[in-house]
């Protein structure tokens, strides 16, 4: 264990206090790329931005290598857990306003943005012979990252964050304090949905709304718990016992999963034959390319994380359903479910729960560390619940996110959300920005992890309602 904390204290890009937004260097080569990379909007020839980066400063190939490391430092250093919140929110806005001296990444509109579109799109339904480069998907979500985020309701401005870094969070007096939270979560939630009707009233046929939609609908979000009600065939008497009873996050515990007891020889089959939720193998192998990159990464080596466990990583953050199909096989889905049922049905992802709990737990960072200064942490449930503890352990994936904001629009009108905050020192998560491709998500995987506290739930039905 003493072996695992000091790698992965060392796997962190170095931070330099100097390091400033204004003169990064890192964040000027980003800002350089993404101005090109806006020329070439709509532009379905997607080769001739690896041409670009292959000859930009007369360099080779490494050059991709070169944007995701640079875009690793952005993440773990000007926007990454050892800032506190309103620290990240001011470096971003820095960032922000950089970007914004180029007329062409000024412009960029959302309900016209090619990039945003592609970068939202559905990969389970991608077909292999319309798939962007790498290289673009990666630029790509930089642009939506930077751009894009106040727009989405991914990022409110400074003035509206929530102060997580007042202390005395445990005292009657906070009870102000969460009120003003609650009107800052009910600003957020409209005018992102206003954000949607603005875009939709621009664009017909295929606009950003259409995208955003079908994603939502088909692809659930991993930073909300679904509750369906229709799974295991459970009846209305016994729906209405599930609406009042007490939520776990999973049943089964890290002893509980045996890869001899997998269905499948290895990862590949299990993804391209499981009998819930399978995928082409064309797009498999695809991830495994990306996967392989990454794994070239200044970060990966740090890490010693292998490509297996990128792969993963990849899989879970990239393809929603097959996240949410997954999720499922570590909760009861009947009343009357066994735990012994419950691991059967687990078998269907035997190999991807043991890699992505070694992911987790073996390359994860500690939230105890004194170098974390992420005081909330936020995740969503579909509906409303009881609680039988303060103390939320993680037996099933769960996404968590450090920005309400993602927690708040993703959940629905009916559900709520968690507020979540260190407990055990032992806890481990996964950052998943720099293999996401939806970075602003701040996405933070936990399974198979010690406690964190319950500080506060917060129903979306409440702050949807305008009492003014």
């Amino acid at each position: 264990t003493t072996a695992t904390t000091e790698v992965n204290e060392e796997a962190q890009p170095s931070s330099k206090t100097s390091c400033s937004p204004e003169h990064c260097e890192c964040i000027q080569r980003l800002t350089k790329n993404l101005h090109f990379h806006q020329q070439l909007q709509g532009v379905s020839n997607y080769g001739a931005v690896m041409e670009y980066l292959r000859d930009q400063q007369n360099v080779n190939d490494n050059q991709l290598l070169r944007v995701l490391d640079d875009w690793n430092h952005v993440l773990f250093v000007h926007l990454g857990d050892k800032l506190t919140m309103s620290e990240s929110q001011q470096q971003f806005e820095l960032i922000y306003a950089q970007l914004m001296r180029f007329k062409t990444l000024k412009a960029c509109e959302l309900e016209k943005c090619v990039a945003f579109k592609r970068n939202r799109r559905n990969r389970e339904k991608d077909h292999l012979a319309d798939l962007p480069s790498f290289d673009v998907d990666v630029l790509d979500a930089i642009h939506c990252h930077l751009l894009h985020s106040f727009d989405t309701g991914r990022r409110s401005k400074q003035d509206d964050e929530f102060d997580d870094d007042v202390k005395g969070n445990d005292s009657d007096d906070d009870y102000c304090g969460n009120l003003r939270k609650d009107r800052v979560l009910q600003r957020i939630l409209s005018r992102t949905r206003m954000a949607w009707q603005r875009g939709a009233s621009i664009c017909a046929a295929d606009s950003v709304q259409d995208v955003v939609q079908q994603q939502q609908q088909q692809q659930p979000s991993k930073f909300v718990s679904a509750i369906n009600m229709d799974d295991g065939n459970i009846d209305q008497k016994q729906a209405e016992v599930t609406t009042k009873r007490e939520y776990s996050f999973g049943c089964l515990s890290r002893y509980d999963i045996d890869l001899k007891k997998a269905k499948y020889k290895n990862l590949k089959e299990e993804v391209l034959k499981n009998n819930t939720c399978p995928i082409e193998s064309s797009l498999f192998d695809k991830q495994l390319e990306n996967a392989n990159k990454f794994h070239q990464t200044e970060l990966a080596k740090r890490k010693h994380i292998t490509v297996g466990h990128l792969m993963t990583v990849i899989l879970y953050c990239a393809f929603g359903t097959l996240a949410y199909e997954f999720s499922k096989t570590f909760r009861k889905i009947r009343l009357d479910e066994t735990v012994d049922e419950v691991k059967q049905r687990n078998r269907e992802f035997r190999h991807l729960t043991c890699l992505l709990t070694e992911a987790v737990n073996d390359y994860g960072d500690a939230i105890g560390s004194k170098a974390n200064k992420v005081g909330r942490y936020y995740h969503g449930i579909s509906t409303e619940m009881v609680f039988p503890s303060f103390k939320v352990i993680f037996n099933c994936p769960t996404s968590l996110t450090t920005a309400m904001n993602v927690a708040a629009n993703f959940a629905t009108e009916n559900g709520i959300v968690l507020e979540l905050q260190k407990d055990s020192p032992d806890l481990r998560y996964f950052n998943c920005t720099w293999l996401s491709c939806f970075s602003n998500e701040d996405e933070r995987l936990v399974l198979f992890s010690p406690s964190m506290k319950l500080h506060n739930i917060r129903c979306t039905r409440m702050a949807l309602t305008d009492y003014s």
